[in-house]
């Protein structure tokens, strides 16, 4: 049901003047599907016109009118008109700022917005009863304009503003929150909004283009070609950035998610593969992150990047606390990666927690360490393992409570276990560890 206001009908606002008022009532039926019967739930929809004529503004040649309209579902709703301006065409600030009664509006960061400008959506919250009718209004302004936040290395474009104008008027109160495009590689492209109040920019990666590469990343944040980075797509990228002041200098960081595995050496492959970015002042770093399964139980490795033939990609990470893995699977697992690596006989059984792993690309090797427990003559006895696969060796320091006089030594005595097929060339190991040893 549609009504019309009378002939000429109109509401000032006191910004804007509201004609051609008319109202529209909607009864729109929901099925109840536990009673079986349609619910009405009922809206009031109220449109007008806001007249611009040609000439109040600096290129505008003919008349308009804007079409606003709200949509209540209760009496008890906040009345917000919303209009689109973007059919009056390119704007300067100046006009913008004179349509919503100011002198000008201020833009943060010293960004110059240019001559065409397109205002956007308009809303107003309204108390027609109040005597400033209009509480509130915001508003989206599109430009074209760039601003350059980190010199050479990162820079918003298509700039858009969203400006809140509060109690509009000589004391108006004005926020505007920035907006933008910032492009990496072909077509990688992060949607970022800065606040003025924090002089923080945050965002991500836009969805729907074309796959961005973690090796575009690195090589626009430090010039460096990625040969040694995988070539992966990223599926992620949350991106942060502090705007530099007299005191503060830029920053900007990122958390990477990536689709796929990275082989790191001949035997080892990691999944959930991600890169954490840091620039500041001292220069650009990634450090790697990802997940490697041993004997079934995922390890958490973090690496950072050293150039050295020997060393590389330096991956290092541990189990969760208390996690238990089979030292046979584990050996398992070993032996299919690495060709036969031994398992020494009396810890078939055992277990080990608190497993860390070491990985160097550079050197291609794999370093283990976790604590294996496992019964001797009624005693759980802690051994300490070390695998070192480039080595080819297991190794382990047992820990040992010998009773002295009745009573237990403290603290434990150490020794130095078994070392299993030494590197070629080396002696064969000559120290067992003692039965017994008592202080002196």
């Amino acid at each position: 049901m549609a009504l019309y206001g009378p002939a000429d009908a109109s509401l000032d606002l006191g910004l804007f003047t509201l004609t051609d008022l008319r109202y529209g009532l909607f009864g729109l039926p929901d099925l109840n599907y536990h009673t079986l019967d349609h619910q009405v739930r009922g809206a009031l929809v109220i449109a007008a016109g806001i007249p611009v004529s040609a000439g109040s503004l600096t290129a505008l040649t003919e008349d308009h009118e804007i079409t606003i309209d709200a949509r209540l579902a209760s009496w008890s709703e906040e009345l917000v008109l919303t209009a689109d301006f973007s059919k009056l065409g390119p704007l300067t600030l100046t006009d913008i700022a004179g349509l919503v009664g100011m002198e000008t509006l201020p833009v943060p960061f010293g960004i110059d917005p240019g001559a065409g400008i397109t205002l956007g959506a308009v809303t107003l919250a309204v108390d027609p009863t109040a005597a400033n009718p209009v509480e509130y209004l915001t508003m989206t302004l599109y430009t074209e304009a760039e601003w350059e936040v980190i010199p050479g290395l990162f820079t918003l474009q298509q700039i858009d503003l969203t400006v809140r104008v509060t109690a509009p008027g000589p004391s108006a109160q004005v926020s505007v929150l920035v907006s933008g495009l910032f492009g990496i590689g072909t077509d990688g492209t992060l949607e970022l909004v800065a606040d003025s109040d924090t002089r923080r920019i945050g965002g991500g990666l836009r969805t729907d283009d074309p796959p961005l590469r973690i090796r575009e990343v690195y090589r626009h944040f430090t010039g460096v070609e990625p040969d040694h980075v995988p070539d992966l797509t990223v599926t992620r990228f949350q991106a942060g950035a502090v705007v530099p002041s007299a005191t503060v200098p830029a920053a900007f960081d990122g958390e990477i998610v990536l689709d796929g595995a990275w082989q790191i050496t001949e035997q080892v492959t990691v999944t959930e593969v991600g890169f954490d970015l840091l620039h500041g002042s001292t220069g650009t770093t990634f450090h790697a992150r990802a997940g490697l399964v041993l004997g079934g139980v995922g390890v958490v490795l973090r690496a950072a990047y050293d150039p050295a033939p020997d060393r590389r990609w330096e991956f290092a990470g541990e189990t969760a606390p208390d996690q238990q893995i089979p030292v046979g699977r584990l050996f398992a697992d070993l032996a299919d990666r690495f060709g036969g690596l031994a398992l020494p006989a009396p810890l078939a059984e055992s277990t080990v927690d608190n497993l860390a792993a070491e990985v160097s690309t550079g050197a291609g090797r794999l370093f283990l360490t976790g604590r294996a427990r496992f019964p001797v003559d009624g005693t759980d006895v802690a051994l300490t393992l070390a695998v070192d696969t480039a080595q080819r060796s297991v190794a382990g320091t047992l820990d040992l409570v010998v009773p002295v006089q009745g009573e237990p030594s403290t603290p434990p005595w150490s020794c130095t276990s078994l070392r299993t097929r030494p590197p070629t060339g080396s002696p064969p190991p000559t120290g067992t560890c003692p039965r017994t040893r008592y202080p002196t």
